[in-house]
């Protein structure tokens, strides 16, 4: 069986590992002493990630067989067995008899600019509208001179078939395609404006799902849903992509909403529609100055209701088939951090296909003080703050060290010789029973900076400039805490924010991972918001920090008090920002620490139960796990090309119909060899 990492969610195998890791450390706290805890922890965090690397291959294997055999069929190029299909023709109908009950039904305009296009392609894009269960939608084509008469005859066909419905224009000339768009925009009548390209297709459901969240949420200005690539026969290529709801920074970094987008007419309208100059990366420039007029919140349809067609000439195969696409992206960054009175220096990433965005400090002279707690363990805490002194650059910074009941002389003397080696060191004394949220909440209080910055003693610094790369988001009003992604010593990925996990509370994500994945959509290389990170390496404002009260000494002292201390900013208003760019190596913790204990998960489960259902950063239909897989029943309403050609000719979607359609679809294909009846 040929794996192709791209096409592969691994849920089984995740289950697998999850049970093994547990298993283990169940059996390793059966031998466990209090004297012994040290020593067994350096046995067992080990064999864990030997296990979790050994098990990859396996679980990749194991789920993509599963999801090839049980999800999709056999060959994706057939047609879809009624077994499978059954259950989507049920859907289908039960949501159209859903929709009709709504209170507000917007008619929807699709804009669809053309040009020079594949005419099999164009075709099955129009079908896809006109075979909307959600009937109260108009298209609006134009044709940007491509002086081609089979998509003048395309268009006529249509326009005869739905007089009402069906408006086209052609340009004498080539506009390219803001302009043609705004031509499109200029025929609109409806109250939201949906975008398809001329060679992508929507699902039967997309207006429908469409409407309902309109109605569900209040009437919202922009809308966008998940989305699906296909190849050149419109047949699913990749696992698809299920979008966490609208984050700002991220979408800075990439135009990740783009399909299906719908927006409130008048919105568009407001701000001047499509901005000519901007060709390639005109949706980003769109939804960029969208976000910044409308007074409501963006609203995320985690559905799969667009498929975007990947072919030779098309940026969802390569981007770099038009490289104006990228010139004209950064452009538009530029653009909005201008009227955002942020300035920076971005750059495309061909690595990651990401702006990378530097920003410029407000405040260069500001002083960060680094706060790393310690007892009895100098030799990690001297590879620490040796790797500050020679990473930070020009940052202003002071280290406090926090000395916490240490009871041999020589750590002392250590101290002495630290202090005398770096000025900017000092030692902070707290003699109170071990307890992680008070510590720090002590230590801040004595503090200097204008910054903080919570660094654990088994850290060392690989990044050059890390200080500039965590203060220049932290700098940010609506910026709560700043993170970094951690790494193990073998390069694997410990930390990169941290995700809520129901009852479970929350997991470092892509905990195991190789620090450069691609997967989901290259996630872990793009500055992105998170609900957490971890106090292993915590950046903020000094202000903010005692704004929220600092963390919670009292209710949540030791295991997950960073994760509550994040949730907190959140509640008032801040964001927690992910940053790939600034690295750091974390030996396990030698630190001492406590484990939650049972009233911990209590207290988070009463105080926190809505978010811990639903990681807002996270997709639905992202399992629960930190390492971003997709949960297999997603993909159960997934429908290759010649599926969709059953809901496009037929206007009965019912399974009698879908039978008569297979068995003269098998005698088109095969004629009289074929050798069996349409699958059930």
């Amino acid at each position: 069986m040929k794996i192709e990492s791209k096409k592969i969610i691994r849920p089984l195998g995740l289950q697998l590992k999850n049970c093994i890791a547990m298993q283990l450390s169940q059996l390793a706290k059966r031998f466990i002493t209090t004297s012994f805890f040290n020593y067994s922890t350096k046995i067992i965090n080990p064999l864990v990630n030997i296990l979790r690397k050994g098990i990859f291959a396996y679980d990749i294997a194991l789920s993509y067989r599963k999801i090839n055999e049980e999800v999709t069929p056999s060959d994706k190029n057939e047609i879809m067995p009624v077994s499978y299909v059954q259950p989507i023709i049920s859907y289908y109908n039960s949501l159209g008899n859903i929709v009709k009950t709504f209170p507000y039904q917007p008619k929807i305009s699709i804009l669809i600019p053309i040009y020079q296009v594949n005419i099999q392609f164009l075709e099955q894009t129009l079908h896809s509208v006109v075979s909307q269960k959600y009937r109260n939608w108009e298209i609006c084509a134009v044709d940007d001179a491509s002086n081609d008469p089979e998509i003048t005859k395309c268009l006529e066909t249509f326009k005869e078939k739905y007089p009402q419905q069906f408006h086209y224009r052609i340009h004498e000339k080539n506009l390219h395609i803001s302009e043609t768009s705004n031509t499109a925009l200029e025929m609109a009548t409806g109250e939201y404006i949906g975008l398809l390209d001329h060679d992508d297709l929507l699902y039967p459901n997309a207006l429908a799902e469409m409407v309902r969240y309109i109605n569900y949420t209040d009437k919202p200005d922009i809308l966008y849903s998940d989305e699906r690539v296909v190849n050149e026969n419109g047949d699913p290529e990749i696992e698809p992509f299920l979008k966490p709801d609208y984050l700002p920074q991220l979408h800075l970094a990439v135009n990740y909403t783009t399909h299906f987008s719908v927006y409130r007419a008048s919105l568009l309208k407001e701000i001047g529609g499509f901005r000519k100059g901007y060709e390639g990366s005109q949706d980003h420039d769109l939804m960029l100055r969208a976000v910044e007029t409308s007074t409501k919140n963006v609203v995320h349809v985690p559905l799969v209701l667009y498929q975007w067609r990947a072919h030779k000439n098309s940026t969802a195969n390569d981007i770099s088939t038009k490289n104006y696409a990228i010139e004209n992206g950064i452009r538009a960054v530029e653009d909005a951090l201008k009227r955002r009175d942020r300035k920076a220096t971005i750059r495309f990433n061909e690595t990651t296909l990401y702006y990378d965005i530097d920003y410029e400090l407000k405040n260069e002279d500001a002083l960060v003080s680094i706060i790393i707690h310690n007892k009895n363990n100098e030799k990690s805490l001297q590879k620490c703050v040796d790797s500050i002194a020679s990473k930070s650059g020009s940052m202003k910074f002071e280290i406090i060290i926090v000395e916490n009941n240490s009871v041999d002389q020589e750590r002392f003397q250590f101290y002495e010789e630290l202090k005398k080696k770096y000025s900017s060191v000092s030692i902070h004394n707290f003699k109170k029973p071990y307890n992680f949220a008070a510590i720090n909440n002590d230590t801040a209080e004595q503090a200097k900076g204008d910054l903080l910055v919570f660094l654990d003693s088994g850290t060392q610094i690989l990044s050059e400039d890390w200080l500039h790369k965590l203060v220049q988001l932290a700098q940010f009003p609506e910026i709560g805490s700043v993170g970094a992604k951690l790494l193990y010593p073998d390069g694997m990925v410990q930390h990169a924010g941290i995700s809520l996990l129901d009852r479970q509370i929350g997991g470092y994500a892509w905990n195991g991972q190789p620090k450069t994945t691609s997967r989901y959509m290259n996630f872990l290389n793009a500055i992105h918001e998170v609900t957490a990170v971890t106090a292993a390496c915590l950046c903020l404002e000094k202000k903010k920090f005692f704004e929220v009260g600092g963390f919670d000494d009292k209710w949540v002292p030791n295991g997950w008090s960073d994760v509550d201390f994040g949730l907190k900013l959140r509640g008032a208003g801040y964001t927690n920002i992910f940053t790939p760019h600034v690295e750091i190596c974390r030996y396990e913790s030698q630190n001492r620490g406590d484990p939650p204990d049972c009233f911990e998960k209590y207290h988070f489960i009463q105080t926190y139960g809505g978010p811990l259902m639903q990681d807002s950063f996270l997709h639905p239909f992202i399992s629960r796990s930190t390492d971003f897989n997709t949960d297999y029943e997603a993909l159960k309403f997934d429908l290759n090309n010649k599926t969709l050609k059953f809901f496009w000719q037929n206007h009965d979607w019912n399974t009698q119909n879908y039978i008569e359609y297979c068995k003269k679809s098998f005698d088109s294909e095969y004629g009289n060899n074929r050798s069996g009846e349409c699958r059930r």
